[in-house]
């Protein structure tokens, strides 16, 4: 599961910020970042920055695959 999550506070605005680059996973393995998708698996705008106890929650359409370094 530590492939699906990162460490802090990640809205939908640095997630965007982050086109091009990559954001490391908990699991220390990187996912990068184009455009509104994630890993070419693509945000589901209608459910980003849902708040959760411990940070927020953004919904993918597809299952992001982790690419080894």
């Amino acid at each position: 599961m530590a492939y699906h999550v990162s460490f802090g506070e990640r809205t939908s605005k640095y997630v965007v910020k982050r086109d091009g680059k990559t954001i490391r996973m908990a699991n220390k393995e990187f996912v990068n970042v184009n455009g509104l998708s994630i890993n070419d698996s693509p945000l589901d705008l209608g459910y980003i920055d849902i708040p959760a106890c411990n940070g927020v929650i953004h919904v993918i359409t597809q299952g992001v695959l982790i690419l080894s370094n």
